[in-house]
């Protein structure tokens, strides 16, 4: 009997420890359920933070604009590009031979005077279009009379697909540097397709295509993987980021892919200006360069912003951009007796509003009338004969 009872007394005690052992493995085993619970909510939470970060949509007007690019990107209220000096520009570095020291840099604009009459006309007819609704960015520069009209034109703007212009000048430079030729091919990978304009777009990666034909459809038509391509062989975005920097440029930046639809990519209209006046004359890029440049900006296909209200004597070199948000136009304007203009306007909207092109248009037909009315200057010069090279190749 004894052996019994001692018997059933040290099972109950194993059932007893088995139980409390259990017990202890399903207390361990819940903590540590529990710790990873809390670390995958504390890194879902942070992932949430940060998609929120880089998908919130920009703000729209200028100031929100200026704000947000100030908080992200560290901009400053210093002068709004290299390029851009004010009274600080030191005029005797331009006397020879000390303009050498600008060989490598975009060469700025210096105009004597703002047209103080010509600005009274252009604010007078941007009053028309409700401020709470449409921020102009606009700058304008008359080499004949050395002046200058400039409204929110040195800050940042959202690019659209103007963001192309200081694109196809880092191209123009590369061939001038033997980095590329005209017919160096040019791989289509797959994460260089993208929406828009063109029918590349549509086509089976793994195809080589001539470089010049690219840059031409970039500009052209504005292909959207066309630019793609030619940022790829260029080096990417933070080599194309260098070339601009330095050249000068601040404002000027590409921070996505195209189409870049939330206006991430941004210019000012002072310093699309001055590539514009750069790519027309002046050391940074050659003569044959300066042709094949200036032909594929002739050829721009969209006309209704800029170019729709000029006479048809007139030819417009330029570049044009649209997006959800914003839509603008800068060129040059080489008028029929041989004076010429450069002009920069992007417009902040609300979404789709296309009222702006009515804002473009008029503010193009104001300037040309303007310029037209002026006597010509005693030194101004006809626009000199281009030289003879190879036209630009047939689209893609």
């Amino acid at each position: 009997m004894l052996f019994k009872a001692s018997s059933s007394r040290s099972h109950a005690a194993r059932l007893y420890q088995q139980k409390r052992q259990r017990q202890q493995r399903l207390f361990i085993v819940g903590a540590i359920a529990l710790f990873l619970a809390c670390v995958s909510c504390l890194a879902i939470w942070g992932a949430c933070q940060a998609a929120t970060k880089f998908f919130q949509p920009l703000p729209v007007h200028s100031g929100q604009f200026e704000a947000y690019m100030e908080q992200e990107f560290g901009f400053s209220k210093n002068p709004p590009s290299l390029l851009y000096a004010g009274n600080n520009l030191d005029y005797n570095l331009l006397a020879h031979p000390a303009a050498s020291l600008f060989k490598n840099k975009l060469l700025p604009i210096l105009p004597v005077s703002e047209d103080r009459d010509l600005k009274a006309r252009i604010e007078q007819l941007f009053a028309e279009y409700p401020a709470s609704k449409y921020t102009p960015h606009f700058y304008f520069y008359n080499p004949q009379t050395n002046t200058y009209v400039e409204i929110n034109g040195y800050g940042p703007a959202p690019a659209a697909s103007v963001i192309k212009l200081p694109i196809l000048l880092d191209y123009l430079m590369s061939l001038d540097e033997n980095l590329i030729t005209v017919d160096t091919p040019l791989l289509y990978a797959e994460f260089h397709r993208a929406g828009g304009a063109g029918e590349l777009q549509y086509r089976p990666t793994g195809q080589d295509f001539k470089a010049n034909d690219v840059a031409s459809q970039m500009i052209r038509i504005s292909d959207n993987t066309c630019t793609n391509m030619m940022i790829s062989y260029l080096g990417g975005t933070d080599a194309v980021n260098q070339r601009l920097s330095d050249l000068g440029l601040v404002n000027t930046r590409i921070r996505n892919w195209l189409p870049d639809l939330t206006g991430t990519n941004t210019i000012s209209p002072y310093e699309m200006v001055t590539i514009l006046n750069n790519i027309d004359h002046g050391p940074v890029i050659s003569e044959v360069s300066r042709y094949n440049g200036i032909s594929i900006l002739e050829s721009t296909h969209n006309r209704r912003l800029l170019v729709a209200p000029l006479p048809n004597q007139a030819i417009v070199a330029h570049k044009t951009g649209d997006i959800g948000t914003a839509i603008g136009d800068s060129g040059i304007v080489y008028m029929p007796d041989g004076r010429k203009y450069y002009i920069s306007m992007q417009v902040e909207r609300p979404y789709n509003d296309y009222t702006v092109r009515d804002m473009v248009q008029r503010t193009s037909r104001l300037l040309y009338d303007y310029v037209a009315s002026q006597p010509p200057a005693g030194n101004d010069q006809p626009i000199a004969a281009q030289p003879t090279v190879t036209p630009v190749k047939t689209p893609i």
